[in-house]
């Protein structure tokens, strides 16, 4: 059953991220008497009779936020991060094995340092991915609930592809495509120095302190 696994797992990767966004937006929104939603129906037989506005609350359509991300891109993350598992080659572990090592060690030691090419090619497409958010937040609520900062007002899932195309293009004849530009380039340059950040932090420390020694001309 792994090909079947694999492919209920990637599923939602396949439905449009506008539809599942709208398709939540069905499910969880506010409403009472004869039309209730699925979740308003299951908080009412669970005896909230009131029922919960999750669209009123930051957190909560934060929350939903982050759950239809997870569900939509984990299968794929999952399928890359399985297919690298089973490229590794069974010798290595029959090797550890027979050398006494535990599971952990296996982990550890095998499995972890083999798989970090995947691992580091999954962790900055997710940063980029995150940080490029768009199509979710602004289709899953079109009246979020709104945050304050002193002043300032702010919707709650309002990221910062949302406001860069607030200002470009949502604000009648008054475009201001300056500041659009200018943020732009700054989250260019905040998602390169992030993605640099992984690649340090992930990066072969062994083969790093190998060519140190390398460049000093010693021998380890």
């Amino acid at each position: 059953g792994l090909n079947l696994m694999k492919a209920l797992m990637y599923l939602p990767n396949v439905i449009t991220a506008a539809t599942i966004a709208i398709f939540f937006r069905k499910i969880f929104s506010y409403s009472t008497g004869a039309t209730m939603t699925a979740s308003q129906q299951f908080l009412h037989l669970m005896g909230d009779k009131d029922g919960y506005n999750f669209f009123a609350s930051a957190w909560s359509t934060r929350f939903l936020v982050c759950f239809i991300n997870f569900w939509m891109w984990y299968g794929n993350t999952m399928i890359i991060l399985i297919a690298a598992i089973t490229s590794i080659n069974d010798s290595i572990y029959e090797s550890a094995q027979l050398d006494g090592a535990s599971s952990f060690q296996t982990y550890t030691r095998i499995t972890l340092p083999l798989l970090r090419p995947m691992l580091l090619y999954t962790l900055v497409t997710s940063l980029i991915g995150g940080l490029q958010m768009y199509d979710i937040p602004q289709n899953l609520n079109m009246h979020p609930a709104v945050i304050y900062f002193g002043t300032t007002t702010i919707a709650s899932i309002e990221t910062v592809l949302m406001y860069v195309n607030q200002q470009a293009f949502g604000m009648g004849s008054n475009k201001q495509v300056g500041i659009a530009s200018a943020v732009s380039v700054l989250l260019f340059l905040v998602t390169t120095i992030l993605s640099i950040l992984i690649f340090y932090i992930m990066r072969d420390r062994d083969a790093a302190k190998a060519r140190k020694l390398m460049k000093k001309g010693g021998t380890k």
